[in-house]
């Protein structure tokens, strides 16, 4: 027998109104916080009404890939230093040909 048979007609509503809400909620495109203050719904509450539904997915681990990013780690340094004070620093993601043309530009100033 289905439960909302049993259910006074008052609770069929709200019963019928929180569903139509999780609907609306997984049909947005907005994020549960963003959604729940458009409707002006508590976010627990809103939450529990989207388990009870069964629409609630729990996981304990979401897997993300991350994709390499030289932001992600940190450039090795290299100092070049001439007796005179002068030094440069590079790091290893500079390009040696560049490198190469400054250090020869400036020979001349040393």
């Amino acid at each position: 027998m289905d439960p909302l048979y049993q259910l006074p007609q008052q609770s069929k509503k709200r019963l019928q109104a929180w569903k139509e809400r999780v609907k609306m909620y997984e049909q947005s495109n907005l994020c549960l916080s963003e959604f729940c203050q458009e409707q002006g719904i508590n976010i627990k509450t809103f939450t529990q009404w989207k388990r009870r539904f069964g629409m609630e997915k729990r996981e304990a681990f979401i897997p993300v890939a991350l994709e390499p990013s030289e932001s992600l780690f940190t450039p090795n340094v290299y100092e070049i230093s001439h007796p005179n004070g002068f030094s440069l620093k590079c790091s290893d993601r500079a390009d040696i040909e560049t490198v190469k043309r400054l250090l020869k530009a400036i020979g001349g100033v040393l």
